[in-house]
């Protein structure tokens, strides 16, 4: 693995949420309803720009249902 990447890695590790959790002010969530749908999605990582993992992705995931995209490692490089 390259120094450069996986520096970065732990950039991404090491920010600092926006959220604190543990505002004792901040509102408890307590119930999340509603379906989550995604419609041409184009996503390619900002290390590999050039490579595009999802081109003119649509899904929609039903409240209450789970929903997981694996694939072996480099797979995503098939999704184009």
């Amino acid at each position: 693995m390259h120094y450069q990447a996986l520096k970065s890695i732990f950039k991404i590790l090491d920010r600092e949420t926006e959220i604190d959790p543990i505002d004792p002010a901040a509102k408890e969530v307590v119930e999340v309803k509603g379906d989550i749908q995604l419609k041409h999605v184009r996503f390619a990582y900002p290390s590999r720009p050039d490579m595009t993992i999802l081109k003119d992705f649509s899904l929609k995931v039903r409240a209450g249902k789970s929903l997981a995209l694996v694939g072996a490692s480099g797979s995503g490089e098939h999704w184009v």
